[in-house]
Protein backbone atom coordinates (compact mmCIF):
# COMPACT_ATOMS: atom_id res chain seq x y z
CA UNK A 1 0.00 0.00 0.00
CA UNK A 2 2.36 2.21 0.71
CA UNK A 3 3.64 2.31 -2.92
CA UNK A 4 0.27 2.94 -3.98
CA UNK A 5 -0.03 6.15 -1.58
CA UNK A 6 3.31 7.28 -2.60
CA UNK A 7 2.51 7.44 -6.72
CA UNK A 8 -0.74 8.74 -5.76
CA UNK A 9 0.09 12.00 -4.06
CA UNK A 10 3.35 12.14 -6.11
CA UNK A 11 0.20 12.51 -9.33
CA UNK A 12 -1.25 14.60 -7.29
CA UNK A 13 1.38 16.99 -6.86
CA UNK A 14 1.89 17.51 -11.10
CA UNK A 15 -0.57 20.35 -11.47
CA UNK A 16 0.93 21.94 -8.18
CA UNK A 17 4.49 22.07 -9.77
CA UNK A 18 3.27 22.92 -12.92
CA UNK A 19 0.96 26.04 -11.83
CA UNK A 20 3.80 26.86 -10.01
CA UNK A 21 6.84 26.41 -11.99
CA UNK A 22 8.50 23.65 -9.50
CA UNK A 23 9.33 21.84 -12.35
CA UNK A 24 12.88 20.20 -10.86
CA UNK A 25 10.72 19.28 -7.87
CA UNK A 26 8.30 17.99 -9.96
CA UNK A 27 11.09 15.81 -12.07
CA UNK A 28 13.03 14.45 -8.91
CA UNK A 29 9.52 13.46 -7.34
CA UNK A 30 8.49 11.76 -10.06
CA UNK A 31 12.00 9.83 -10.70
CA UNK A 32 12.46 8.22 -7.17
CA UNK A 33 8.71 7.26 -7.13
CA UNK A 34 8.88 5.82 -10.42
CA UNK A 35 12.15 3.82 -9.51
CA UNK A 36 9.71 2.72 -6.11
CA UNK A 37 6.80 1.75 -8.58
CA UNK A 38 9.19 -0.21 -10.92
CA UNK A 39 11.26 -2.22 -8.14
CA UNK A 40 7.88 -3.41 -6.42
CA UNK A 41 6.24 -4.30 -9.63
CA UNK A 42 3.35 -1.56 -9.54
CA UNK A 43 2.42 -0.97 -13.27
CA UNK A 44 -0.08 1.39 -13.00
CA UNK A 45 1.93 3.51 -10.91
CA UNK A 46 4.68 2.98 -12.66
CA UNK A 47 2.37 3.75 -15.77
CA UNK A 48 1.06 7.19 -14.07
CA UNK A 49 4.47 8.71 -12.86
CA UNK A 50 6.40 7.62 -16.39
CA UNK A 51 3.30 9.68 -17.89
CA UNK A 52 3.98 12.79 -15.65
CA UNK A 53 7.63 12.67 -15.86
CA UNK A 54 7.73 12.58 -19.93
CA UNK A 55 5.29 15.89 -19.61
CA UNK A 56 8.03 17.56 -17.03
CA UNK A 57 10.83 16.41 -19.24
CA UNK A 58 9.79 17.23 -22.77
CA UNK A 59 7.90 20.66 -21.97
CA UNK A 60 10.95 22.09 -19.73
CA UNK A 61 13.91 21.28 -22.45
CA UNK A 62 14.97 24.16 -24.76
CA UNK A 63 12.14 25.50 -27.49
CA UNK A 64 12.17 23.34 -30.53
CA UNK A 65 14.53 20.68 -28.83
CA UNK A 66 14.33 17.48 -31.25
CA UNK A 67 15.97 14.99 -28.87
CA UNK A 68 13.48 15.89 -26.01
CA UNK A 69 11.00 14.94 -29.18
CA UNK A 70 12.45 11.98 -30.22
CA UNK A 71 12.37 11.01 -26.53
CA UNK A 72 8.67 11.41 -26.02
CA UNK A 73 7.92 9.18 -29.05
CA UNK A 74 10.19 6.41 -27.80
CA UNK A 75 9.07 6.79 -24.17
CA UNK A 76 5.12 7.71 -25.05
CA UNK A 77 5.25 3.96 -26.72
CA UNK A 78 6.08 2.51 -23.74
CA UNK A 79 3.42 4.06 -22.00
CA UNK A 80 0.50 2.88 -24.68
CA UNK A 81 1.77 -0.72 -23.94
CA UNK A 82 1.45 0.02 -20.04
CA UNK A 83 -1.79 1.99 -20.05
CA UNK A 84 -3.06 -0.62 -22.35
CA UNK A 85 -1.94 -3.78 -20.20
CA UNK A 86 -3.74 -1.85 -17.84
CA UNK A 87 -7.19 -1.35 -19.90
CA UNK A 88 -6.81 2.12 -18.98
CA UNK A 89 -8.27 4.18 -22.15
CA UNK A 90 -7.68 8.18 -20.69
CA UNK A 91 -3.86 7.09 -20.18
CA UNK A 92 -4.17 5.47 -23.66
CA UNK A 93 -5.04 8.55 -25.21
CA UNK A 94 -2.30 10.82 -23.45
CA UNK A 95 0.04 8.16 -24.66
CA UNK A 96 -1.44 8.57 -27.94
CA UNK A 97 -1.16 11.95 -27.67
CA UNK A 98 2.35 12.02 -26.59
CA UNK A 99 3.46 9.85 -29.79
CA UNK A 100 1.71 12.31 -31.82
CA UNK A 101 3.82 15.09 -31.03
CA UNK A 102 6.82 13.07 -31.55
CA UNK A 103 5.51 12.20 -34.97
CA UNK A 104 4.95 15.86 -35.81
CA UNK A 105 8.15 16.98 -35.27
CA UNK A 106 9.71 14.37 -37.68
CA UNK A 107 7.79 15.66 -40.37
CA UNK A 108 5.16 12.18 -40.38
CA UNK A 109 1.93 14.97 -40.22
CA UNK A 110 -0.32 12.13 -42.09
CA UNK A 111 0.67 9.50 -39.75
CA UNK A 112 0.00 12.01 -36.78
CA UNK A 113 -3.61 12.94 -37.99
CA UNK A 114 -4.64 9.43 -37.95
CA UNK A 115 -2.98 8.55 -34.70
CA UNK A 116 -4.53 11.92 -32.95
CA UNK A 117 -7.83 11.03 -34.33
CA UNK A 118 -7.69 7.75 -32.84
CA UNK A 119 -6.67 9.69 -29.41
CA UNK A 120 -9.72 11.94 -29.62
CA UNK A 121 -12.37 8.95 -30.16
CA UNK A 122 -10.73 6.79 -27.33
CA UNK A 123 -10.66 10.09 -25.06
CA UNK A 124 -14.19 11.06 -25.97
CA UNK A 125 -15.27 7.37 -25.37
CA UNK A 126 -13.88 7.49 -22.15
CA UNK A 127 -15.38 10.48 -21.02
CA UNK A 128 -12.15 11.94 -20.81
CA UNK A 129 -12.33 15.76 -21.81
CA UNK A 130 -8.60 16.63 -21.00
CA UNK A 131 -7.43 14.41 -23.51
CA UNK A 132 -9.79 15.33 -25.85
CA UNK A 133 -8.88 18.34 -25.48
CA UNK A 134 -5.37 17.64 -25.55
CA UNK A 135 -6.00 15.68 -28.95
CA UNK A 136 -7.53 18.69 -30.37
CA UNK A 137 -4.92 21.07 -29.86
CA UNK A 138 -2.06 18.37 -31.15
CA UNK A 139 -4.04 18.09 -34.00
CA UNK A 140 -3.97 21.70 -34.97
CA UNK A 141 -0.09 21.81 -34.40
CA UNK A 142 0.21 18.90 -37.26
CA UNK A 143 -2.20 21.01 -39.33
CA UNK A 144 -0.49 24.08 -38.60
CA UNK A 145 0.03 26.63 -41.48
CA UNK A 146 -0.67 24.57 -44.17
CA UNK A 147 -4.35 24.14 -42.62
CA UNK A 148 -5.17 26.90 -40.81
CA UNK A 149 -9.14 26.59 -41.30
CA UNK A 150 -8.99 22.90 -39.69
CA UNK A 151 -6.59 24.11 -37.27
CA UNK A 152 -9.01 26.79 -36.34
CA UNK A 153 -12.01 24.17 -35.77
CA UNK A 154 -9.91 21.96 -33.68
CA UNK A 155 -8.53 25.05 -31.33
CA UNK A 156 -12.37 26.82 -31.52
CA UNK A 157 -13.15 23.32 -29.48
CA UNK A 158 -10.14 22.99 -27.56
CA UNK A 159 -11.14 26.34 -26.01
CA UNK A 160 -14.92 25.70 -24.97
CA UNK A 161 -13.49 22.16 -23.19
CA UNK A 162 -10.05 24.39 -21.89
CA UNK A 163 -12.47 26.42 -20.13
CA UNK A 164 -13.75 23.84 -18.10
CA UNK A 165 -10.66 22.35 -16.98
CA UNK A 166 -9.62 25.19 -15.18
CA UNK A 167 -6.22 24.85 -15.93
CA UNK A 168 -4.76 28.41 -16.71
CA UNK A 169 -1.45 27.67 -18.24
CA UNK A 170 -3.59 25.13 -21.14
CA UNK A 171 -5.88 27.64 -21.32
CA UNK A 172 -3.06 30.45 -22.29
CA UNK A 173 -1.98 27.88 -24.11
CA UNK A 174 -4.92 27.15 -26.33
CA UNK A 175 -5.84 31.30 -26.35
CA UNK A 176 -2.27 31.45 -27.56
CA UNK A 177 -3.17 29.26 -30.62
CA UNK A 178 -6.15 30.37 -31.35
CA UNK A 179 -4.84 33.73 -32.29
CA UNK A 180 -2.35 32.50 -34.30
CA UNK A 181 -5.09 30.38 -36.15
CA UNK A 182 -7.41 33.34 -36.47
CA UNK A 183 -4.84 35.66 -38.06
CA UNK A 184 -3.87 32.71 -40.16
CA UNK A 185 -7.53 32.80 -41.57
CA UNK A 186 -7.21 36.38 -42.36
CA UNK A 187 -9.02 37.94 -39.26
CA UNK A 188 -6.07 39.97 -38.26
CA UNK A 189 -8.20 41.86 -35.74
CA UNK A 190 -9.57 39.26 -33.96
CA UNK A 191 -6.67 37.10 -33.98
CA UNK A 192 -4.54 40.48 -32.32
CA UNK A 193 -7.15 40.68 -29.67
CA UNK A 194 -6.82 36.69 -28.65
CA UNK A 195 -2.69 37.16 -28.26
CA UNK A 196 -3.06 40.90 -26.55
CA UNK A 197 -4.81 38.17 -23.76
CA UNK A 198 -2.75 35.53 -24.45
CA UNK A 199 0.06 37.40 -23.24
CA UNK A 200 -1.70 39.21 -20.29
CA UNK A 201 -2.82 35.65 -19.46
CA UNK A 202 1.34 34.29 -19.45
CA UNK A 203 2.15 37.09 -17.56
CA UNK A 204 -0.37 36.79 -14.63
CA UNK A 205 1.24 33.47 -14.48
CA UNK A 206 4.28 34.76 -14.75
CA UNK A 207 5.25 32.46 -17.84
CA UNK A 208 7.64 33.41 -20.05
CA UNK A 209 7.68 30.60 -22.45
CA UNK A 210 4.47 31.24 -23.34
CA UNK A 211 4.74 34.84 -23.07
CA UNK A 212 7.42 34.92 -25.77
CA UNK A 213 5.65 32.79 -27.96
CA UNK A 214 2.61 35.24 -27.97
CA UNK A 215 4.55 38.14 -28.59
CA UNK A 216 6.66 36.46 -31.52
CA UNK A 217 2.83 35.49 -33.03
CA UNK A 218 2.12 38.99 -32.22
CA UNK A 219 5.20 40.02 -34.03
CA UNK A 220 4.63 38.00 -37.27
CA UNK A 221 1.11 39.47 -37.40
CA UNK A 222 2.40 43.40 -37.03
CA UNK A 223 5.41 42.10 -39.89
CA UNK A 224 2.34 40.90 -42.40
CA UNK A 225 0.27 43.42 -41.58
CA UNK A 226 3.37 46.01 -42.18
CA UNK A 227 2.09 46.99 -38.68
CA UNK A 228 5.14 49.63 -37.34
CA UNK A 229 4.97 47.61 -33.74
CA UNK A 230 6.53 44.92 -35.20
CA UNK A 231 9.99 46.01 -33.99
CA UNK A 232 9.22 46.84 -30.36
CA UNK A 233 7.31 43.65 -30.15
CA UNK A 234 10.36 41.76 -31.13
CA UNK A 235 12.56 43.87 -28.97
CA UNK A 236 10.55 42.64 -26.12
CA UNK A 237 10.99 39.06 -26.84
CA UNK A 238 14.88 39.62 -27.35
CA UNK A 239 15.62 39.34 -23.64
CA UNK A 240 13.97 36.48 -22.85
CA UNK A 241 15.21 34.66 -25.62
CA UNK A 242 18.93 35.51 -24.07
CA UNK A 243 17.69 34.48 -20.29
Amino acid sequence: RFTEYAWDLAAAMERYCDVRGLYDDWRRMHERTLTLCQETGDKRGEAVLLRGLLEVTTWTSPAGSKPAMIQMRDVAARLLDLFTELDDPAGMADAMVAMVWGKAADGENAEALVLAERALRVAHEAGYVGGQARALHVMAVVYGEGNPHCALECLEQALVIAKELGNPRFLTTIVQFLGAARALCGDTAGGRKLLDDSITMARDLNDRYLETFSLLYLAKLYVATRDGRARPTLELVLPYSQA
